[in-house]
């Protein structure tokens, strides 16, 4: 089973509202402009030159959750560079850190228009 799958059988309510998208790929008008993003263990494996920027700035409008590596690259910072230097279109940055079992941990990001 894909990984929506397993989401769809948790939250069937979710059917018609989840997709998939390649985030290493310059952003498209023809994407669908999703409210939230979500990762688990995938931008920690984009090494190549900089598409994990590319990736996070493009991801999501409103929220983005990552459940990522945070030794392998430095995704706070990242995301809060991005950020200050304009793109991200987000007016308010805010970041939530979960320290969870194993080192694993998630950041959470949103804006709110202003």
């Amino acid at each position: 089973m894909t990984q929506l799958g397993f989401a769809l059988q948790g939250y069937p309510d979710l059917a018609g509202k989840l997709g998939l998208q390649d985030i290493a790929l310059p952003w498209s008008q023809q994407w669908p402009q999703p409210e939230m993003g979500y990762t688990q263990a995938v931008i920690m494996h984009i090494h190549t030159a900089v598409s994990h920027f590319l990736a996070l700035a493009t991801m999501a409008q409103e929220y983005m959750i990552l459940v990522e590596n945070q030794q392998c690259l430095n995704f706070i910072q990242d995301i809060q560079n991005l950020h200050d230097g304009g793109h991200l279109e987000w007016n308010i940055l805010h970041i939530y850190q979960i320290e969870g079992s194993a080192d694993a941990r998630g950041t959470f990001g949103f804006h709110r228009a202003g």
